[in-house]
């Protein structure tokens, strides 16, 4: 499935009748009057005249969440020698902690910086940034100066990315669709263990669990941080979450893809039956009773304590590491039912509506593409130094470089695509099944919300409210810690009384357009 491009073509300027051809011209869009006056790629007509320019060095400049990745430093100077006769960019890419990077990227798109690109999504400020036009679309840029990376990105996938019906910002995944939501990280080996037959149901799910209090002592059957309510949040296997914030209304699907009956989320009944789930299972020690203190999860079950957390495979490595033998699985609690999706990706690489050149930002993004070996020394570093290749869209490691002291690229910030990203050849064969379900699209039934862009802006202030008091009414009952009959009481009348109801209202109103409109 990999796809090999052409190199780019550089556009030369007809000067005399003499048809002297300059080495060095570079000015994409030949004599497009909307290249802005900033752009520095291309010469000055009167200076091509004469003589042949080399483009001016552009630094672009972006931001991620996130740390560092190891020899970052010596990927980057490969990468800027591979495009410096061709574009001459310097590649100034900061990393900023999780914790700090929301508020950063906004101050700073705020304050008029230039920087040029940056990792946004909805669940960020995606949205606000599009509607005060703090970032800009890529679609005109795209079919210009990266065709490539249209031909990289399945059609489906930029096409469902799009918002308001442009490119606001190049989907990442390395899928075409997540994952199933009624999948649930275990340890397959203590499954195993206990003699029980692959999970497929939460009832399973739940004995799986009970047998680990019952032979594990000092391990945890089930934590998750704090945060992460939406972990277990409905016994449906299909629903949709319309808000931000943690100020949600979940919306069933149906088996069809259709949208099912909106309602508030202390009414709705697969919420109902999952906190009422939690709650049992909070008292019987399955759940970590500090669970609303719990801050790093994934690290107490990649560490061996404890028995489920909210992990992925690409974290298999570490737990072997931790735990010799021990083997990560997802149980599938609806085996059955097929997944509905609307492609929708949760990154999403921006660029700056301040940017000053976005035709040779566009072009550099376009070279990732162009080639296999490009993407790679970005994803995985140099090649034979921080990995081999081992053909069939896998690759490994080096014999004797540690994984845990390596470069490691969080490719979802930047340049994450399903038809180039390789899979590790020590993948398990679950881990290996998963990846190729979700880079194929019929293995899911297509969401009638496909292409619908939510407007929090009407109930901008409901939000504000609503999630200032969302921890307190339903976190706490995803989390187990309360009696479920008292806290959706409690739920029903503190939402209300912030405004909930109108963020309900405002979901049917949005969904029911949108649905008229197709």
């Amino acid at each position: 499935m990999k796809r090999y491009f052409l190199k780019i073509i550089a556009v030369c300027m007809i000067l005399t009748m003499t048809v002297s051809m300059m080495a060095a011209c570079g000015k994409k869009g030949g004599e497009n009057n909307q290249v802005s006056s900033t752009t520095e790629v291309g010469t000055a007509a009167a200076a091509a005249e004469t003589t042949a320019q080399p483009l001016k060095e552009y630094k672009i400049t972006a931001l991620f969440p996130g740390d560092t990745p190891l020899d970052f430093d010596k990927v980057i100077a490969q990468a800027e020698k591979q495009v410096k006769d061709s574009l001459n960019v310097k590649l100034d890419f900061q990393f900023i902690p999780w914790a700090d990077y929301g508020n950063k990227v906004m101050v700073k798109m705020t304050a008029g910086d230039d920087l040029d690109l940056h990792l946004n999504a909805p669940w960020l400020h995606m949205n606000q940034m599009i509607s005060n036009k703090m970032i800009q679309p890529w679609d005109d840029l795209l079919a210009k100066n990266g065709t490539e990376v249209l031909k990289a990105f399945p059609e489906q996938m930029i096409k469902s990315n799009k918002f308001n019906g442009e490119i606001w910002g190049i989907p990442l995944g390395n899928v075409i669709a997540a994952a199933k939501t009624s999948l649930y990280a275990i340890r397959g080996d203590l499954r195993e263990k206990y003699g029980m037959s692959p999970i497929q149901s939460f009832d399973q799910l739940e004995q799986y669990f009970l047998k680990v209090k019952e032979n594990e002592q000092g391990m945890v059957p089930a934590t998750w941080n704090a945060s992460q309510f939406s972990l277990f949040l409905t016994t449906d296997a299909n629903f949709y979450q319309f808000g931000q914030n943690n100020a949600n209304v979940l919306i069933p699907f149906n088996a069809d893809g259709s949208v099912g009956e909106i309602k508030p989320i202390y009414e709705y009944q697969g919420f109902i039956n999952m906190v009422t789930m939690l709650h049992k299972w909070y008292k019987q020690g399955i759940i970590d009773k500090d669970v609303m203190a719990q801050k790093d999860g994934k690290g107490a079950y990649l560490s061996g304590k404890a028995a489920y957390s909210n992990v992925d495979f690409v974290e298999e490595i570490k737990l072997q590491g931790a735990v010799p033998g021990a083997k990560m699985e997802k149980a599938d609690v609806h085996p059955d039912v097929k997944p509905v999706s609307d492609f929708k990706m949760w990154n999403f690489l921006c660029l700056n509506a301040k940017c000053k050149d976005t035709e040779r930002v566009t072009h550099w993004y376009n070279w990732i593409f162009e080639d296999q070996s490009h993407y790679d020394l970005l994803q995985y570093g140099i090649k034979d130094k921080h990995w081999v290749d081992t053909g069939a869209g896998t690759y490994d490691l080096p014999a004797g470089v540690d994984a845990t002291n390596n470069y490691t690229f969080p490719g979802y910030v930047l340049l994450w695509n399903p038809n180039f990203d390789r899979i590790s050849a020590q993948s398990t064969q679950a881990m290996k099944d998963e990846n190729a379900f979700c880079k194929d699209s019929a293995n899911y039934t297509q969401s009638a919300l496909t292409g619908f862009t939510p407007d929090y802006e009407p109930i901008k202030n409901e939000i504000a409210k609503v999630g200032a008091i969302w921890a307190e009414t339903i976190l706490v009952m995803a989390a187990g810690v309360v009696d479920p009959e008292q806290g959706l009481a409690i739920a029903k009348r503190k939402l209300e009384a912030a405004g909930y109801l109108k963020i309900v209202e405002e979901a049917q109103k949005q969904v029911s357009a949108f649905a008229a409109a197709k």
